[in-house]
């Protein structure tokens, strides 16, 4: 994933290197998991790409930072409203997978399970 940021970014591993102060060779090393990296590295490769940590680890820059960028990009009042429909999708997505509720034999509308038993 760090050389994914770094791309995105549109450096190259020498113009990464200068912005940490660090070697090319190293950054390289590094991105090819042939050297490992430790949490200061991280960090200061966090800051160079404009990103956080955990972010160069874990989430694919093409797909959620663009989606950041353009909420950031839009004029304060809209952004409010984006952020307010991305949270409604996300409490949607959450009730959809939530298991569904059974109900009581005493309730009007009972819901049975079928069990299947291999013979």
């Amino acid at each position: 994933m760090l050389k994914a940021w770094r791309l995105f970014r549109g450096l190259t591993q020498d113009r990464l290197a200068e912005r940490i102060r660090m070697t090319k060779t190293r950054v390289s090393l590094k991105e090819r998991g042939l050297e490992p990296y430790d949490q200061l590295y991280l960090e200061a490769v966090a800051r160079a790409l404009e990103t956080d940590p955990a972010s160069l680890l874990g989430r694919d820059p093409h797909t959620e930072e663009d989606l950041r960028q353009l909420i950031a990009s839009l004029p304060p009042a809209t952004r409010a409203r984006a952020i307010e429909i991305v949270r409604a999708l996300k409490i949607a997505d959450e009730k959809a997978d939530a298991p569904p509720k059974t109900q009581t034999a005493n309730s009007r509308n009972f819901v049975s399970r079928n069990i299947v038993v291999d013979r």
